[in-house]
């Protein structure tokens, strides 16, 4: 499956699966609420060069805070190694519980 999940916010863990490593957020990276932060990855591992465009989803384990993952950028370059997510683009209160999906740009579940 083609995706990695970090937990972040006000309670991060780093923990990427398939074929990516996220840096940031991580454990000690935190994201802020309403603020600008910045999603860092390896883009240069064979690995992760093997899927040159991803869809970025947030998720949260808990249904009343999302209850399906949020698309907050349709297309991203690997390349890239990071972007910027405004307050625009993630508006999610402070909490605990939540993911970063790295998805197929064709297929979410994928």
């Amino acid at each position: 499956m083609f995706f990695s999940r970090v937990a972040l916010l006000a309670s991060l863990a780093a923990s990427a699966a398939a074929t990516f490593d996220i840096v940031s957020p991580s454990q000690d990276v935190w994201w802020v609420a309403k603020s600008i932060n910045t999603l860092t990855w390896d883009c240069n591992s064979a690995d992760a060069k093997a899927h040159p465009t991803f869809t970025v989803l947030v998720a949260n384990t808990d249904p009343k805070v999302l209850v399906a993952p949020l698309a907050i950028i349709g297309i991203q370059n690997n390349f890239d190694c990071s972007k910027t997510i405004t307050q625009d683009q993630l508006s999610a209160p402070a909490g605990t519980g939540y993911t970063i999906l790295f998805a197929n740009t064709l297929n979410q579940s994928d």
